[in-house]
């Protein structure tokens, strides 16, 4: 298959894939191991939560988020809400347990407040617990595209 697309494309064979933006690329027999361990300890430590103490979910399940609860972050920590979860954003591509977590963090981007940071510092109290897990890819004959999770932790 390579071989077919170099003769159309301009290629550069760089052997096996092991790192790439921040996503560690781990072989086994059945497939490949995907993690973002350093991204994740970056993240934290840039966000000043590397001494938080660890929880067991990314989310409340008792408290909802709203726009008009807390009080408006001012201009920098707003930046900085940003930025974190953009970088929270990124990390769902090998931790899909956090997906649902910082989409609702991303749908307060245009005006966060307190609470919403809060719930930003809950997720990266998980991810801090939780620095191990890892997405794997397993080989399969089929040309299905399938995904399994366990949604019902709430």
């Amino acid at each position: 298959m390579l071989k077919d697309l170099e003769k159309e494309f301009a290629l550069k064979g760089f052997g096996k894939l092991t790192y790439f933006l921040g996503i560690v690329v781990k072989r086994s027999t059945d497939g490949l191991i995907m993690t973002q361990e350093r991204y994740v300890a970056d993240v934290v430590k840039r966000a000043g939560m590397s001494h938080s103490k660890p929880i067991g979910t990314p989310l409340s399940t008792t408290k909802k988020l709203s726009a008009t609860e807390g009080t408006l972050l001012g201009p920098n920590d707003a930046t900085n809400y940003g930025s974190v979860v953009g970088a929270l954003q990124y990390l769902t591509l090998t931790r899909p347990d956090i997906s649902f977590a910082v989409n609702k963090a991303c749908q307060f981007l245009h005006a966060p407040t307190s609470a919403h940071w809060s719930a930003v510092k809950r997720i990266l109290r998980y991810v801090h617990g939780t620095p191990r897990l890892r997405l794997k890819l397993r080989k399969s004959m089929s040309m299905i595209v399938s995904a399994f999770t366990n949604a019902d932790w709430a």
